[in-house]
């Protein structure tokens, strides 16, 4: 029974953990929609390629052991990808507006 204990209360840390990550996530996301549509204001594009690098080689930089460098890469393509992807679709940003020929069918890779 004690290892059956353990692991419950291990699994009950790694869905407050992923609580945890879901928040943060949904944060930056908030946080990417705002940065979008200052891009927006200032006339700039919302994919900056430079930038995205940055991030990316900043985070394997910093690492998160024992993940590999290149899960934190995939990982970190993966929240640029969905928060160029909800910038990129804001009907709120400046300048933009409703049209729904422009709409998707919600599928950002294809």
């Amino acid at each position: 029974m004690l290892q059956n204990d353990s692991l419950e209360t291990i699994r009950r840390q790694i869905d407050e953990i992923d609580g945890q990550i879901l928040r943060l996530l949904s944060r930056r996301a908030r946080l990417a929609l705002e940065a979008g549509r200052a891009k927006a204001s200032a006339g700039r594009t919302i994919s900056d390629p430079k930038r995205e690098q940055e991030v990316l080689h900043a985070r394997v930089a910093v690492g998160a052991p024992p993940l590999p460098a290149e899960a934190v890469t995939a990982i970190f393509s993966e929240i640029i990808d969905w928060c160029r992807y909800i910038q990129q679709h804001d009907e709120k940003a400046p300048g933009k507006r409703h049209n729904p020929e422009d709409a998707d069918d919600g599928d950002r890779h294809g």
